[in-house]
């Protein structure tokens, strides 16, 4: 095989902190918190976009029609930290509405008028992916609290074999 595969391979895929070929009932809690952080850092990345453009709005126009949308990505990011920091599961669960959100804003307000049927298909499959996995990181708040006793059984497991 070519050095290029290796090399890029450990930018890439590394077994701890990018478990995505493992189901939830698999992983580590090393695992599954390294899964959660990249999870909340992109979610958080794009909340706090939403945060800048709300306030921009606001501050210009001075209408507060934007308001609930700065209230709803700032409760966001606080429920980010808390499914960061203590993996709880109503943190999870909040984590999974931000793509659902915006397919109803998109069902209710419509697309850009500028979009075309491709923009459209690569916009409306990025909302599933992201629906299917914030669906994986409620399934590992859900559960981190049983990876403890699965982590010391592989351990067993490992150390029969």
């Amino acid at each position: 095989m070519s050095s290029w595969f290796y090399r890029v391979k450990k930018y890439i895929w590394h077994e701890e902190k990018t478990p995505f070929h493992l189901s939830t009932f698999e992983m580590s809690k090393k695992q599954a918190h390294s899964e959660v952080f990249l999870f909340a850092s992109f979610e958080g990345v794009l909340a706090s976009l939403f945060i800048c453009g709300f306030l921009n709005q606001i501050i210009r126009t001075g209408q507060p029609n934007y308001v609930p949308g700065l209230g709803y990505c700032i409760i966001l990011m606080g429920a980010l930290y808390f499914l960061v920091k203590h993996k709880l599961i109503w943190a999870g669960l909040f984590s999974l509405t931000p793509p659902i959100v915006i397919f109803g804003t998109l069902l209710w307000l419509g697309f850009h008028p500028n979009n075309g049927f491709i923009e459209k298909i690569l916009i409306g499959g990025f909302l599933n992916f992201w629906i299917c996995y914030a669906k994986r990181i409620f399934e590992i708040t859900r559960n981190y609290h049983l990876f403890d006793s699965k982590e010391s059984s592989r351990v067993v497991k490992l150390n029969n074999h």
